[in-house]
C-alpha cells in the first residue's frame, strides 16, 4: 500500500543557487545603462566661454532648471548674439512665453523649484543679458543662477 501522505519533516527545503545572482544583476545594471539617456542640448550658439568666478556654489536641492545659451551663433548670421533655448534659437519674446507656459503647466507648489540657468559668453553686451532678464521677470520666474568656470 503507498503512503499518500508525507510528514513534513521528511521535506527539505531547496537552497536558492547564489551563484548566478550577479550575473543577473550585472545583465540588468548594462541594460539600464543602455536604456537610460542623458538629456544633452544641441548648441547653435557658438563655444560659450563663459567667465571666471571666484565664489562659486552647486546647486543643492533637486530643481527644475532649464538652461538658456546666450552667445554668438555657430553659423553666419543676421544678429551678432542670439539666444537659445531647448535647441532653439529664440527671440526675447520667445523665451518670455515660453517660460509662461511652462509655469502654468506646474503645480502651484512647484514654483519655487523652477529655475533658470544662463550660460552667457563673456564677450556677450549687458543689454542682451538685461533684456533677458526682464522677460524672465516678467514670467515671473524669479531664480535665475548664472554659468562660471572657476578661476
Amino acid at each position: 500500500m503507498k503512503r499518500r501522505f508525507v510528514s513534513r519533516e521528511k521535506l527539505e527545503i531547496p537552497r536558492i543557487n547564489a551563484i548566478a545572482l550577479p550575473t543577473i544583476f550585472l545583465i540588468l545594471l548594462f541594460f539600464f545603462i543602455m536604456l537610460t539617456s542623458i538629456r544633452k542640448d544641441k548648441i547653435v550658439v557658438g563655444e560659450v566661454d563663459a567667465p571666471q568666478a571666484t565664489e562659486l556654489s552647486a546647486l543643492g536641492k533637486k530643481a527644475i532648471i532649464t538652461t538658456i545659451y546666450i552667445g554668438k551663433p555657430n553659423e553666419k548670421a543676421k544678429s551678432l548674439n542670439c539666444i537659445q533655448l531647448n535647441d532653439q534659437v529664440m527671440t526675447v519674446a520667445q523665451v518670455e512665453y515660453y517660460m509662461k507656459k511652462k509655469r502654468a503647466s506646474l503645480n502651484p507648489n512647484e514654483y519655487s523649484l523652477l529655475m533658470v540657468k544662463l550660460k552667457i559668453d563673456k564677450d556677450t553686451p549687458m543689454g542682451i543679458v538685461s533684456d533677458v532678464k526682464q522677460a524672465l521677470r516678467r514670467a515671473n520666474v524669479l531664480n535665475i543662477f548664472y554659468s562660471a568656470r572657476p578661476e
